[in-house]
């Protein structure tokens, strides 16, 4: 098993109000975006980019795939699941 970190996934989150008091309401609230980073290990980007298909794809559709497409799909998911508006993402070199 291998736990080192491969890869670095920055996720943007939608903004929320920032609002200086609780009972104040705002006509016109500012928002901030969050970013959430997650670090992804050796072994998980290994089956990322896998022969093996996941479950949110057809496995005929997963083998066209090259390396880059296979990850990219498995992270647009990621950010999806956690709502984010966009991602980008850092390999590191092993």
């Amino acid at each position: 098993m291998n736990n080192d970190i491969k890869l670095s996934l920055t996720i943007t989150l939608p903004g929320r109000a920032v609002v200086s008091r609780v009972t104040e309401i705002q006509s016109n609230p500012q928002t901030k975006q969050a970013k959430q980073v997650i670090n992804i290990t050796k072994d998980s980007y290994d089956y990322m980019t896998s022969h093996e298909a996941p479950w949110f794809m057809k496995s005929n559709r997963w083998k066209m795939l090259n390396k880059k497409q296979k990850l990219e799909a498995h992270l647009k998911r990621i950010c999806e699941d956690l709502g984010g508006t966009s991602y980008n993402y850092k390999i590191f070199t092993d």
